[in-house]
């Protein structure tokens, strides 16, 4: 096919290189943004970023999964990360720029490719357009299709794996316009993308060949002649799934298998067909395909369905609800319309035809013309169902936040700026240099940051009942973390005895930042901080407790005793063993609800008279207290304490002990008036 004259003139490369940069800039900025001022990249971002960032060419895992960790090609084949590994050493980014850079060329790539192949398409339109035209129309076009709905889920869990798409896309174009040498480069890096890159590029062209083959001919002969016409697309494809098949073999990836077969079934494929980010334009291009009777269009949402199927069946919710970057194959879908004429062109104008033939003949064309219109239509209606971070999803028994097509142009306007980037570091340096010595413990929006210098035994993981460190002294988190697992971070804080917090400034925007907790002062009455930070000590804000109040009443607290003991009380077996007179267990800042708490304190006390324990609680303006009945070694008992609190402010549980015998602590659970009651 000889290239259409707009290629060569000025108008289109002067429309498409402020798409590409453009593009590039909001896509950036947004990774960046999720890194830094959301830190919901959580582990797997910064696995990624340091295996693109400063690793070997065996992909060596960062410090952040193990100090012996295999290489990455255990999880996944990527040969494509190899010379990009080697190339990060020669530019000078933070593991998580670079990630962002290679994340936003990926969507400037995208863009690029609605572009060319809109202008590709309007330059065949009769009477011709002038390039200058067509140019203004692709490049907003290719701006907004670029950056939709999916893209902003994509870009905010950065994931390397949107290149399987956007290749995809490369090479449907380069076969649409019949440049044969330009789609075996673009195959190359494609399947090095991952090993079952080959996989989605086969279905594709697969789902092609089979659309092909309508009407079927009841001519047996007739019908192989079909299928040989399809020769090359079923050549490209076996290429393809022959290279993700020896991958696959070759690097020891264990295969997934699907193993959800209940009533979550059901539930996972309302959820996929409703999504906000693609079912308008799902509905949109099903109906246009419908009505200018070009089922063809289809197609691209028809290669979905085999990953959407076994996505459906898989046993995570992230993936059985094709949610966060699992949708990406979807930009495939989305961009399929723009190249469907090329691989499904009209039938000649047949001049022995009726008048009344050619009308139809000229109303077919003139709706295959409204493909750009439509899908841009589509896409936008897709976009514009906005959603904020704050605004939580469940995707089974997983929560997440949701973002659309606002958080990716209002985070995405500008840089992380540079004082805040400059403030992490010098926490980063912080770390590396004092983490044994103050047993310094993060949340994994920090490690994603610093993949390389965090190691894996300094890693918070999430939950309550799973802090593995034994005594931290500082805990590092952001402040979507907290938001997120806010009951981790009040069980270290009780766990390890954190009773203040500072704020690093300009670490974020808003009220996003990270925050120290500490069990000693790391600021001095002069303000000078610890190894001169930018520390201001704080209060967490009432949103925390709210928050952590709402967690009790969807579960309970537990802690065990060795993570309530007062400072001077002895700890043996997990048990608080107290003989004295005095404090022996606290817990301070309870995040308890207004209204009616059950507490139930798991104890054992030797003595049938003289003082007995106390049990009291104190909040601002209030306070309550029991005496704990004697109760024998052999037997431990669940004391329960109700308590009706006004509001929720500062409240501290305590065991006292009155110098009777000897007092054993088990551990103290505050639980919902719902569960109490029972």
């Amino acid at each position: 096919m000889k290239r259409p004259p707009v290629f060569a003139a000025p108008a289109f490369f002067i429309g498409l290189a402020p798409v590409v940069l453009a593009v590039f800039w909001f896509a950036r900025n947004f990774v960046l943004f999720a890194y830094y001022e959301e830190t919901v990249a959580v582990l797997d971002g910064g696995w990624f970023a340091g295996i693109l960032h400063g690793s070997d060419w065996k992909l060596s895992n960062p410090r952040v999964l193990g100090d012996n960790a295999q290489s990455y090609f255990h999880t996944h084949v990527v040969p494509l990360f190899i010379p990009l590994t080697y190339a990060s050493r020669l530019l000078p980014m933070e593991p998580g720029e670079y990630m962002a850079a290679f994340l936003g060329a990926a969507f400037a790539l995208y863009a690029a490719l609605i572009f060319i192949a809109a202008n590709h398409f309007l330059a065949q339109k009769s009477p011709p357009l002038r390039p200058a035209i067509t140019a203004a129309i692709a490049a907003p076009a290719a701006f907004l299709l670029a950056l939709n709905g999916v893209s902003a889920e994509i870009l905010h869990y950065p994931h390397f794996e949107v290149w399987i798409p956007i290749l995809v896309c490369a090479f449907l174009l380069a076969l649409a316009m019949e440049k044969k040498k330009i789609a075996v480069a673009i195959l190359i890096p494609l399947l090095a993308v991952r090993e079952d890159a080959g996989f989605h590029l086969a279905t594709s062209l697969m789902t092609i060949a089979l659309f092909r083959q309508f009407p079927i001919s009841k001519n047996p002969n007739a019908r192989k002649k079909q299928l040989l016409a399809q020769k090359e697309l079923l050549l490209w494809s076996a290429v393809a799934i022959l290279y993700s098949l020896v991958a696959i073999n070759i690097g020891g990836v264990p295969a997934p298998r699907p193993n959800v077969f209940d009533q979550r079934i059901l539930s996972r494929v309302v959820s996929v067909l409703t999504r906000g980010d693609w079912a308008p334009a799902l509905i949109v291009v099903a109906a246009w395909a419908a009505y200018a009777r070009k089922p063809a269009m289809l197609i691209g949402f028809a290669a979905l369905i085999p990953w959407t199927a076994f996505n459906i069946l898989h046993e995570r919710p992230l993936s059985g609800h094709m949610a966060t970057y699992y949708g990406f194959p979807v930009l495939t879908a989305f961009f399929w319309p723009f190249v469907a004429e090329h691989f499904f062109p009209n039938p000649n104008p047949n001049p022995k035809e009726s008048p009344r033939g050619k009308r139809r003949e000229k109303e077919s064309r003139a709706r295959i013309e409204s493909v750009p219109a439509a899908v841009f239509a589509a896409l936008f209606a897709a976009s514009s169902l906005l959603f904020r971070p704050g605004n939580v999803v469940f995707y089974d028994d997983m929560r997440v936040p949701k973002v659309g097509l606002t958080n990716l142009f209002a985070e995405g306007a500008a840089p992380t700026p540079k004082i805040a980037r400059q403030n992490i570091r010098k926490l980063r340096d912080f770390f590396a240099a004092r983490a044994e010595e103050l047993n310094i413990v993060v949340a994994d929006g920090f490690a994603s940051l610093h993949p390389h210098d965090v190691p894996a035994e300094r890693l918070l993981y999430r939950g309550p009942l799973k802090l593995e460190q034994d005594d931290a002294g500082i805990l590092i988190a952001h402040t979507t973390w907290m938001q997120l697992f806010v009951k981790s971070v009040f069980a270290a804080r009780a766990a390890f005895g954190l009773n203040r917090a500072y704020r690093v400034r300009d670490s974020g925007v808003d009220e996003r930042a990270f925050f120290l907790f500490s069990k000693t002062p790391l600021c001095d009455p002069s303000g000078k901080c610890i190894n001169d930070l930018p520390l201001e000590e704080t209060r967490l804000g009432p949103s925390y407790y709210d928050l952590a109040a709402r967690e009790i009443s969807r579960d309970s607290f537990y802690f065990p005793a060795p993570t309530i003991a007062a400072p001077d009380a002895a700890t043996a077996n997990d048990i608080i063993t107290a003989e004295n007179s005095g404090l022996a267990a606290e817990l301070q800042n309870l995040p308890l609800p207004p209204g009616r708490t059950a507490l139930f304190l798991e104890y054992a006390h030797d003595v049938e008279s003289g003082p007995l324990p106390k049990f009291e609680i104190t909040w601002r303006d209030g306070d309550i207290s029991a005496d704990l009945p004697a109760v024998g070694y052999e037997h431990i008992s669940a004391a329960r304490m109700m308590v009706n609190l006004p509001e929720r402010r500062e409240v501290t549980a305590r065991v006292i002990h009155n110098g009777g015998g000897t007092l054993r602590v088990f551990g103290l659970a505050a639980r919902a008036p719902e569960e109490s009651a029972q």
